[in-house]
């Protein structure tokens, strides 16, 4: 059979795939394949013929991908990946989220090493979350193993994009971790030393620059060959070291996987309580009312198979969605680290379809080179429950900025919770601007929905609800398929 050569002015590079010499990701008739370098061909071929690939995705630790009878035009093979659905990047994941994605990295490496491959790299951007559950995706990180190696090259990269920005988030809260995870690894170990350790602070500042060179050397000696261990240990204290090492005794006795993995677990959520971190838990026992089944009801009427709730803390209304409305997937969107992060091991231990994202509903937090999250998650129906008021009056974005936002994700329906007494918490309230009216919205709202619906659920609670306007202003129609990284 005579392979099908895409032509380069027809292929659409992904943004994300920056740094690959393997060969980057492209979409092509709609489909998203991985091109393979003519120089890296034969590499790939020894890879795809150990086995690997198809173990790993029988364990379910990669993207389904297949290899294709399609070329380049320079003559390199293609490959097909699977879509995932709806995309998250790293600055979008909870702190859980992020942990979840370092130990996934690190079972694909030591899986790896029973075929004598290993990752050349592992920073955040090398997994997507389907759903709740993390894959690898960067199939050009497989690179044999060196003979006689003990540790992971890899290992400093590592520390970097996942345990050291953990450590911080841990220690000092999201705001500065999850602004790291946007460019990528950029917290090596001595920065992280002075941020979280102790013992930078006991240490006088000329012995910082010690530490660091003694915890390369160290790290290094891990990862060396045979033979590059017995010219950089030294004489004397490299005997030690050798007959350590070959026993596997002392600071040897475990793979560096396995030190990484204890390292992580350690690890633990940041303490205290966040602004709406125990929202639904606050009134988890009276879900069930009137307002909460006309909700339900509407959205079942809606026959969505897709759904992004934006503002929806612990979950209690997605998971409501999948359960009761037919819904076949969320998008769980909240800027709370805490109640996203609840809702991410809440739908983890019951292995429902929901892709959580943690953000800001208006002004997320992205890299420069990413796609916006209008152009990766488009869904059938958008809910914005008792979050317009706070996004209105607290944060003073404007009702076309909010509604423009909403409608920007939906392909048909959009349902939002007008609250006319405002920040009113069922006794007191701050007062109102005299603007901030229910003819107000109701205006507002028909700028970018049509079939307008209000349905009045309790004293402060209207639901508006509408089909989405294809001419709504500054709409734009983007198309339903979903790159991915």
């Amino acid at each position: 059979m005579i392979p099908v050569v895409i032509p380069n002015g027809e292929r659409i590079t992904h943004p994300l795939s920056l740094r690959d010499r393997a060969g980057s990701l492209f979409r092509w008739n709609g489909r998203l394949l991985r091109e393979i370098r003519p120089d890296h061909v034969p590499a790939f071929e020894r890879l795809w013929s150990s086995g690997l690939l198809q173990a790993l995705l029988g364990e379910g630790l990669i993207s389904p991908v297949a290899l294709t009878e399609l070329r380049t035009e320079e003559g390199g093979w293609v490959l097909a990946h699977d879509d995932i659905g709806f995309v998250t990047y790293p600055s979008e994941w909870s702190f859980s989220m992020l942990r979840s994605a370092a130990e996934h990295t690190l079972r694909v490496n030591e899986f790896a090493a029973r075929f004598g491959y290993e990752l050349k790299d592992a920073h955040t951007f090398n997994i997507l979350f389907d759903g709740t559950k993390p894959r690898f995706v960067d199939l050009g990180s497989f690179v044999p193993r060196a003979a006689g190696a003990f540790g992971w090259p890899a290992e400093g990269q590592f520390r970097a994009a996942f345990l050291n920005v953990l450590r911080l988030w841990s220690q000092c809260g999201p705001y500065v971790a999850r602004r790291l995870l946007v460019g990528g690894p950029v917290l090596p170990d001595m920065d992280a030393f002075r941020l979280h350790s102790w013992l930078s602070h006991v240490l006088p500042t000329p012995m910082h620059a010690w530490h660091r060179r003694w915890s390369d050397r160290k790290a290094a000696l891990f990862w060396m060959t045979e033979q590059e261990f017995s010219k950089k240990a030294g004489v004397l204290p490299g005997s030690v070291l050798r007959f350590l090492r070959r026993r596997r005794l002392g600071p040897f006795r475990r793979a560096r996987e396995q030190v990484l993995m204890r390292q992580l677990q350690r690890v633990r959520p940041p303490s205290g309580k966040t602004v709406w971190g125990g929202y639904h838990e606050n009134f988890r026992q009276g879900l069930i009312t009137p307002r909460v089944e006309r909700i339900v009801d509407l959205i079942r009427s809606y026959g969505a198979k897709t759904l992004l709730d934006v503002g929806c803390n612990e979950g209690e209304f997605a998971f409501r969605f999948l359960r009761q409305a037919g819904v076949g997937h969320v998008v769980a969107l909240d800027a709370d680290p805490a109640a996203l992060d609840r809702l991410f091991l809440g739908a983890s231990a019951e292995g429902l379809p929901v892709t959580p994202v943690l953000s800001d509903a208006v002004v997320p937090l992205l890299p420069l080179s990413g796609l916006s999250q209008e152009a990766r998650w488009r869904v059938d129906v958008v809910v914005a429950l008792a979050i317009s008021h706070h996004l209105i009056l607290s944060e003073e974005y404007g009702v076309d900025v909010v509604l423009k936002r909403l409608a920007g994700f939906s392909r048909r329906h959009l349902v939002v919770e007008f609250m006319p007494l405002g920040l009113w918490n069922g006794k007191v309230a701050p007062p109102i601007p005299e603007w901030y009216r229910v003819d107000w919205f109701r205006a507002a709202f028909t700028r970018h929905c049509v079939e307008v619906v209000e349905t009045p659920l309790e004293e402060n609670r209207i639901l508006f609800s509408g089909r989405v306007r294809a001419d709504a202003p500054g709409s734009s129609r983007l198309p339903a398929v979903t790159p991915c990284s």
